[in-house]
């Protein structure tokens, strides 16, 4: 039996977005960042610089995809997965 080899995943929620200030639940709803939600995401990208990434997937809500494409920075290829 061939085995798949052990690889590691990282898994990072999205920044702060504008109804998580007023403590309402999202959801699936499309809601943006607010400036510290970027500020995060800026943040996380020190954090992740030098781990091991191949390809940074985030779902299609606006929120995850800025989230991922401000940690990425151009360093990784985004992916946008519906399901997440």
């Amino acid at each position: 039996m061939r085995q798949i080899p052990p690889r590691a995943f990282y898994f990072l929620r999205h920044g702060e977005a504008d109804w998580n200030v007023e403590r309402r639940c999202i959801g699936q709803l499309d809601r943006p960042l607010t400036a510290r939600g970027r500020m995060q995401a800026i943040a996380a990208r020190a954090v992740v610089a030098a781990l091991p990434i191949s390809t940074i997937v985030h779902s299609p809500l606006s929120r995850a995809a800025d989230t991922a494409e401000l940690i990425a920075d151009g360093r990784w290829p985004l992916r946008a997965e519906i399901g997440l």
